[in-house]
């Protein structure tokens, strides 16, 4: 898959040079891109650059879990971190079964016959599936299965929250920080203690100038 890479590489180096810079680049002004199909955020404040996926791997149903990749001059860290969402209950659950090679899928799985899953039986709530989805069962990979409506993450200095559906608001709750929070979209100072207004199809950044979980 790999064999046009050098020819590829060669016509992107033999482009004349450009003025327009990447909005990741360093000495960029701060940036933030949100998607709320995709449940992902990007952005750049200062010298950190932080990309989050808060619909990550819910295939089956709502697992609560967000990807991170912060960048800083001095650390770079990938992880899987806990997250808070909102969603309309179908009132279905998804069973974990006992699968420990690519948990998240069942492509290629092989089990290894002394090793067992420590998450198995556990259950995870399914949200609402459209009416017109046919033939959806508990177990079956969907992409509305574990599509929340609305995220809240919290990652260091950065609390993310993000709104998904068309027609519902909801409010976010800015916890006490050593200086005033600051919402990095609107570039405005907001009140720690007083709950924000998220409306649908939108996203807020709260720089918090702390660390926390």
């Amino acid at each position: 898959g790999l064999l046009a890479a050098p020819q590829s590489f060669q016509i992107i180096a033999d482009q004349p040079p450009q003025p327009h810079r990447l909005p990741m680049s360093r000495n960029q002004p701060d940036f933030v891109f949100y998607d709320t199909e995709d449940g992902v955020i990007a952005l750049k404040h200062g010298d950190d650059i932080l990309y989050a996926s808060l619909y990550f791997r819910a295939r089956f149903a709502i697992n609560n879990l967000a990807r991170v990749h912060l960048l800083t001059p001095t650390v770079e860290r990938d992880a899987t971190v806990h997250e808070q969402s909102s969603f309309t209950d179908s009132g279905m659950v998804y069973v974990l079964p006992d699968r420990v090679i690519e948990a998240q899928t069942q492509r290629h799985e092989k089990n290894l016959p002394d090793v067992r899953s420590a998450l198995a039986g556990t259950t995870q709530p399914i949200a609402r599936i459209p009416d017109d989805v046919k033939g959806f069962k508990p177990g079956k990979e969907n992409i509305f299965a574990g599509k929340a409506d609305f995220y809240r993450l919290r990652y260091g200095p950065y609390l993310i929250a993000m709104n998904c559906t068309d027609k519902q608001t909801f409010t976010l709750d800015v916890p006490d920080a050593p200086l005033p929070p600051r919402e990095l979209i609107s570039g405005h100072n907001v009140s720690a203690g007083k709950p924000l207004s998220i409306a649908p199809r939108t996203a807020v950044v709260v720089y918090l100038s702390q660390t926390g979980n």
